[in-house]
C-alpha cells in the first residue's frame, strides 16, 4: 500500500507536523496545531527552528525573535517575539489573520494591523 500523503484523515499527515503547522483539516491536526503554538509561545524551539504554518514560515533567528516571511519570497513580512502576546491562542489569531489577509509585503501588513485598508 504506498501513503497518500494528501490524507490528512490518519497518522500520516502529522510526520510533516514536526516542521509543519499546517492547515487543519482534521480535530486531530487542529490538536497537533494547538500544540506546536504552545510549545513556540514558551520559548520550547532553539534558533534555528524553522515552522511552516500555511504559506508562511516562522524561522527562530534568535533567541525569542521570529521572522515571519511567505514560502516563497525571502523578504520578512513580520518580526515575532512571543514574550508580546498573552497566550498561544492570541498567536495564534495573528498568525490566521496573516494567513486569510495574505499581505503582499511588510508595508501592506503593517497598514493592515495599524487598522489601514492594505491590499
Amino acid at each position: 500500500m504506498t501513503k497518500n500523503t494528501n490524507d490528512t484523515t490518519d497518522s500520516t499527515a502529522n510526520e510533516a507536523l514536526d516542521t509543519t503547522i499546517a492547515p487543519a483539516k482534521t480535530k486531530a491536526d487542529k490538536q497537533d496545531i494547538v500544540y506546536y503554538l504552545e510549545r513556540l509561545f514558551v520559548g520550547a524551539y532553539p534558533p534555528g527552528t524553522t515552522l511552516r504554518y500555511y504559506d508562511y514560515e516562522l524561522i527562530h533567528t534568535s533567541e525569542g525573535v521570529w521572522s515571519v516571511r511567505h514560502i516563497k519570497d525571502a523578504n520578512p513580512i513580520d518580526v515575532l517575539n512571543p514574550d508580546a502576546f498573552r497566550s498561544a491562542t492570541e498567536l495564534q489569531a495573528y498568525l490566521e489573520d496573516l494567513a486569510e489577509f495574505a499581505p503582499d509585503s511588510r508595508e501592506d501588513w503593517y497598514a493592515h494591523r495599524a487598522g489601514g485598508d492594505g491590499q
